[in-house]
Formats: structure tokens, C-alpha cells, sequence
């Protein structure tokens, strides 16, 4: 499978390393985003956002704030960011 950024945008093929979360489209280490998944809770007087376990892999389109790149994430210790 190839990166679908490299492929519409830059006109070349690069093996991606992984499917965006959200929308499923292939993703290279370079268009590849790690980040949190939340869970918006909205109930009357008391909305919240809950942080749901674990780790995603986001392309660029979907990331959401705050993700960082696949290299960055190894750099720190393979945490993932707070939303």
C-alpha cells in the first residue's frame, strides 16, 4: 500500500506505514501523525472530554491538536500527547 499524500500531492509512491484512524487513508512516516483519541461527553451543565487509552495514528488531514510525528513520539519515550 502507498502513502495517499505522496501520491496526490507530490506525484510519487512511498510505502505507507500505517491507516489514518479516522478516515483510512495509507499514511508515510512522513504524513504519519501519533496522537490521542478523545470522547466528548455532552450532558446537560457538565460536558467533558475523556482521554481514551492507547495511542493513534492520524494522517495529516485528520490529526488532531497537539499530535506529533511518528519520530517525535519515539523521541519522547513513545508517549502520546495530551489533547
Amino acid at each position: 500500500m502507498n502513502c495517499y499524500e505522496c501520491a496526490t500531492r507530490d506525484r510519487r509512491e512511498r510505502v505507507a506505514l500505517a491507516s489514518c484512524s479516522t478516515c483510512g487513508a495509507a499514511a508515510c512516516l512522513e504524513h504519519a501523525r501519533v496522537g490521542a483519541a478523545v470522547m466528548h461527553e455532552q450532558t446537560p451543565g457538565n460536558p467533558t472530554l475523556t482521554r481514551l487509552p492507547g495511542r493513534r495514528l492520524y494522517c495529516v488531514v485528520c490529526a488532531p491538536p497537539g499530535s506529533v510525528t511518528p519520530e517525535d513520539a519515539v523521541r519522547s519515550a513513545g508517549e502520546v500527547p495530551a489533547p
